[in-house]
């Protein structure tokens, strides 16, 4: 089992789980730890987790996975915790960019294949109809709701570390601390357990069969796929700040609401 990071939180049926605070911003400020948190899906959380997700204190939550997959994988805690919930809009758009088919017909898709398909995922996501209306709501809603925060998806790494590197861009935290957080979902522990879970998952929703080290390339996560990200918004935008301002409509005020709110 791999190390795990000080602020990965430990929860028998949810991965990922982590603080992703405790980060010092370029403008001398602090971003506490007990504020933000980021997780993968909490549809296998037992009463255990549940109470201690409780413990936490969250008091609003940002689940940015499809309305059938929280169909499929409900949270656990829906009908015991009373916290505000942002989830799907119901935003009708083209879905992202599908898994392609392998390059030699009836092979598996390989490692590479995986790879690929990810950064290009990456780079659709800023402005797909659906994302950019989760991220306005969310920015919103930070900017004048108390208490602790979690962000979510499926595996907490994709969706989930866009958006918090947004956030923490937006803290002023440093790109290479942000970068750094990224990061720490490959040291989740457990792959072998959740290659097996998510390659029987992938192969049934998209008929065909992944190679084990595809499936381990889509539990894992590269700086060259948030820099595909990064890269689609300084093309279409010229910079994340401009981003956050013209397409999230996070202007000067509501910044410093959420730095007033989130930062010490």
């Amino acid at each position: 089992m791999e190390a795990r990071s000080e602020r990965h939180i430990g929860f028998e049926g949810i991965n990922n789980f982590r603080d992703f605070g405790g980060l010092n911003t370029r403008d001398g400020e602090y971003v506490p730890l007990g504020r933000l948190y980021r997780s993968g899906h909490h549809a296998r959380a037992t009463l255990a987790d549940c109470a201690r997700f409780a413990a936490l204190g969250v008091a609003a939550a940002v689940d940015l996975r499809e309305d059938s997959e929280r169909r499929e994988q409900p949270h656990a805690w829906l009908d015991l915790l009373s916290l505000e919930l942002i989830a799907d809009p119901g935003i009708s758009r083209d879905r992202l960019m599908p898994i392609p088919r392998p390059a030699q017909h009836g092979a598996d898709v390989t490692a590479r294949e995986m790879e690929a398909f990810l950064a290009t995922y990456y780079a659709a996501m800023p402005f797909d109809t659906r994302y950019m209306a989760l991220f306005r709501q969310y920015f919103d809603r930070l900017a004048s709701r108390n208490g602790p925060w979690l962000v979510h998806c499926s595996g907490g790494k994709d969706r989930t570390g866009v958006l918090v590197a947004l956030t923490h861009h937006l803290l002023g935290v440093h790109p290479d601390d942000a970068m750094a957080d990224y990061l720490l979902s490959n040291l989740v522990g457990n792959e072998e357990e959740r290659a097996r879970r998510v390659g029987r998952y992938m192969s049934r929703l998209y008929g065909m069969s992944f190679s084990p080290e595809a499936v381990i390339a889509l539990l894992r996560v590269d700086p060259r796929y948030l820099e595909s990200a990064w890269s689609v918004i300084a093309d279409r935008c010229g910079s994340i700040d401009r981003y956050l301002v013209d397409v999230l409509g996070v202007d000067a005020s509501k910044s410093d609401d959420i730095r007033k709110r989130l930062l010490r």
